[in-house]
Parts: structure tokens; C-alpha cells; sequence
């Protein structure tokens, strides 16, 4: 079960950073950069001697939905530009500001 466990992480990391994407400031960059990250964790406590069962119970639903997040296609929601400032500024004012 190890060596099958082993052998999909690191099918899947291959494929997370085999794209011109990966270090790119866009939404599918850091979801791949984040799948690696779980990946290698996955093979570092592999290493340690982690059940393979556990493992998969605990990460897989985790890299299930970074993998459709991924293939989904969306980018990153843009942050709307403030208003107008709903006060005013008083400049002669004679009080001290910090």
C-alpha cells in the first residue's frame, strides 16, 4: 500500500509542476504551489512510517478540492476600489494629532 501511495503523490506532484503557471502571481499558480505543499508532506511522513491508510484519509479530500480548484478555470476575485471617504478633514484645526 506504501508504494502505491508513494507512487500517486508523486505522479500528482509531477503533474501540479509541470506548468508554466506555478510560480505565477494568478490563482491556479498558488493552488499548485499549495498541492506540492501537501504532496511533499505527504512524502515526508511516508518516510517517517506513517500508515499509507491514514494518510489518504486525512489528505486525500484535502487534495481532491485543490486539484478542482485548480482545473476550475476561476481567477482571483479583485478587491473593489474604496469609495469616496464618507468624513472630512478639518486641516485648520488647532487640536494636536499624534
Amino acid at each position: 500500500m506504501q508504494k502505491i501511495v508513494y507512487h500517486q503523490v508523486l505522479l500528482l506532484e509531477s503533474k501540479m509542476d509541470a506548468s508554466p503557471k506555478l510560480w505565477q502571481d494568478m490563482r491556479e499558480g498558488y493552488l499548485r504551489v499549495s498541492t506540492i505543499r501537501v504532496c511533499d508532506l505527504i512524502l515526508d511522513s511516508l518516510a517517517l512510517g506513517v500508515e499509507p491508510v491514514s494518510l489518504v484519509n486525512n489528505n486525500y479530500p484535502i487534495l481532491d478540492s485543490l486539484i478542482m480548484e485548480v482545473y476550475s478555470g476561476k481567477e482571483f476575485e479583485v478587491v473593489p476600489e474604496p469609495g469616496p471617504p464618507m468624513f472630512q478633514v478639518n486641516y485648520f484645526s488647532s487640536s494636536s494629532r499624534p
